[in-house]
């Protein structure tokens, strides 16, 4: 496949998606997210609102779920996601694979059981930054850019957050507004060729964190001091055995 041997500028992309929009705020989602329905307008009714606009360096996080393939039909409100939880149909984006993608949200400790009301749009403020955080946001246009040398898979969008985080941005989960994935992430689903991408850019990681820290003059996380024992260079990432047999199959 392509994918094994060209990493996807995944990061460029986005910085030109960004850049081309021309509204005061923006939400950048992967590819393969599924508005609910009513969301656009919702979040323009919540954008134009006076507790929006008075906060200059707010991320309003969307939270996303994964929905089994034996679901026909995505749920279109926050009543029947709740229920799709329960019943184990839906489930937190990369709970099982990657649970500190979302894992600052407090998605199943605080989201859940908020009631939907349509008069309250904003839950909470995210209390605490976990490394490695990803969530889906909006904010405005002006946050920071994309880091391109990260390419492929790995470390493209939450080094991004990471950079708002130590910049001084704030991260406030809405309450009812959601997207949905379809399908259960699993290991099963994981190439050698993308844990090879996430390790490369894993390596990338130190140098980027120490400019940001002598770009803002703070390090609000003790990043610098964290590294060494972090070892990123040097972490192997998981992927399906399976998988690689059937590649190397595949280009014989």
């Amino acid at each position: 496949e392509w994918r094994a041997s060209y990493a996807y500028p995944q990061n460029l992309l986005r910085n030109v998606a960004k850049s081309g929009c021309q509204t005061e705020f923006t939400y950048i989602p992967d590819i393969d997210m599924v508005l609910s329905p009513g969301m656009d307008q919702r979040l323009e009714n919540l954008m134009n609102s006076e507790e929006v606009q008075r906060c200059d360096k707010c991320a309003f996080v969307i939270p996303t779920f994964e929905i089994a393939d034996s679901v026909k039909v995505f749920p279109t409100s926050k009543t029947q996601l709740v229920e799709m939880i329960a019943n184990k149909t839906a489930r937190p984006f990369h709970q099982k694979l990657f649970n500190i993608n979302q894992k600052s949200s407090m998605l199943t400790e605080k989201w859940i059981k908020i009631d939907e009301n349509p008069d309250q749009e904003i839950g909470y403020k995210v209390e605490k930054y976990i490394f490695k955080y990803e969530p889906l946001y909006v904010a405005r246009a002006d946050t920071p850019q994309f880091d391109e040398r990260f390419i492929g898979f790995g470390m493209t969008r939450n080094t991004q957050v990471y950079e708002m985080y130590v910049a001084g941005y704030e991260f406030h989960v809405l309450a009812n507004i959601f997207t949905n994935h379809a399908g259960f992430q699993t290991l099963s689903n994981r190439p050698s060729w993308r844990a090879k991408q996430q390790e490369a850019n894993n390596a990338k990681f130190d140098e980027f964190a120490k400019e940001l820290t002598a770009h803002y003059g703070r390090d609000p996380y003790n990043m610098i001091e964290k590294l060494p024992k972090m070892n990123l260079k040097n972490i192997h990432v998981a992927y399906s055995k399976s998988t690689k047999k059937s590649n190397q199959k595949s280009t014989k």
